[in-house]
């Protein structure tokens, strides 16, 4: 009962602080939608997402961003298991690809704890902004797949060798004898 109680006045709250300031309000629901519009699109690592990811932490940062008691949970987990992938890494370090591996969960769990907290104030706004996004990028690359299964875009892509993997990056279950 208590939550609900709080959660109402966390939405009247979330929507006095919009009023306040539109032009912040449509920042974040902006870089909200560029996340979800770019996430479709990874050609290269690391992807315009991550990127875009930063940009808008740094946003929500300087707009204002509530970090709550409920949050603290989630980032002492993550705090806790990027602290184990740290020390796991240490006897493996000199392996191809653990130390990038291990930057990428840390960037995961921080992306993760963003999203939390990001969404938690006025969150059906945000949420719409950030799936309105996420849908348009599904509709984009859902068009350019089909295109390109038919083989209507021109360029990359258009011999027998370049369409699938070099044998030694397929995996073993899908070569042919």
């Amino acid at each position: 009962m208590a939550f609900t109680s709080l959660g109402m006045h966390d939405a009247a709250d979330a929507r006095s602080r919009a009023v306040a300031n539109p032009f912040a309000d449509r920042l974040r629901l902006g870089s909200l939608w560029l996340i979800g519009a770019s996430s479709g699109f990874v050609m290269i690592e690391p992807a315009p997402y991550e990127f875009l990811i930063v940009v808008s932490l740094i946003v929500f940062a300087m707009t204002g961003l509530t970090l709550r008691v409920g949050h603290l949970p989630l980032m002492f987990l993550l705090i806790f298991s990027n602290l184990g992938f740290a020390t796991s890494l240490v006897p493996v370090f000199t392996l191809e690809g653990t130390a990038m591996w291990t930057a990428v969960s840390c960037f995961l769990s921080l992306t993760t704890f963003f999203f939390a907290v990001a969404l938690a104030d006025d969150t059906v706004r945000r949420t719409d902004a950030l799936l309105s996004g996420y849908i348009f990028s599904a509709v984009i690359t859902s068009v350019i797949a089909v295109l390109a299964y038919f083989k209507l875009i021109p360029g990359r892509c258009s011999s027998a060798p370049c369409a699938r993997a070099p044998p030694s990056r397929t995996p073993t279950y899908l070569r042919r004898s």
